[in-house]
């Protein structure tokens, strides 16, 4: 009666002790014999390779939509991206960055660029239907407000400041009246939390 080895199902000689094609030990040893049927049959499988065939595919499956979900993630909710981004060191040695401001409301306004702890670094007032710009901005993170007429808002956006070794710098241009095709969003605040 020929016999299979349990390990890789490969076909083995009546009298081995080891499977000539993997190594395994088949049984205790050649020489014993007794009146029970010994014999190993080949497992139950649907091929060699079909199991290997599939376990690479769920892998290879499986790292195409992580992928794809950080792809997803990164074009459609950019705000996830800069919570996880580090946070630039302030740093005042060099102050290149900048904010261009459009205020196309038909009342004055202010605009007014705050730390991390919610104090005020600069304010700018820019009258109706005018532009102004907030200057030397230090490296940082920070939060720009804005006031038009008695509504308080808060840009949801942070914004990083960095001068890098190679002298680029980083500056904005935001408008205190929506804007079709506009990227930023902004939220009301109430007047306890405008940064003074």
């Amino acid at each position: 009666m020929a016999m299979y080895c349990q390990e890789c199902g490969n076909k083995t000689d009546n009298d081995s002790e080891y499977c000539i094609h993997c190594g395994k030990k088949i049984r205790d040893s050649p020489s014993i014999s007794s009146g029970l049927d010994t014999s190993v049959h080949p497992p139950q499988t649907r091929g060699d390779s079909a199991g290997k065939r599939e376990n690479k595919t769920s892998f290879w499956f499986m790292v195409l939509a992580v992928i794809v979900v950080v792809i997803l993630l990164y074009f459609s909710w950019e705000p996830f991206f800069s919570l996880i981004e580090p946070e630039p060191p302030y740093d005042c040695s060099s102050k290149d960055g900048y904010i261009d401001i459009t205020n196309g409301n038909s009342r004055d306004g202010y605009a007014t660029l705050a730390d991390k702890n919610n104090k005020k670094i600069k304010e700018l007032f820019i009258a109706k239907n005018s532009k102004g710009r907030i200057s030397q901005i230090c490296n940082g993170r920070y939060y720009l407000y804005f006031k038009v007429g008695s509504t308080n808002n808060k840009f949801d956006q942070v914004l990083d400041f960095r001068t890098t070794s190679s002298g680029s710098y980083k500056y904005y241009e935001v408008t205190l009246n929506p804007v079709a095709g506009g990227t930023a969003s902004s939220s009301q605040v109430n007047e306890s939390d405008y940064p003074h």
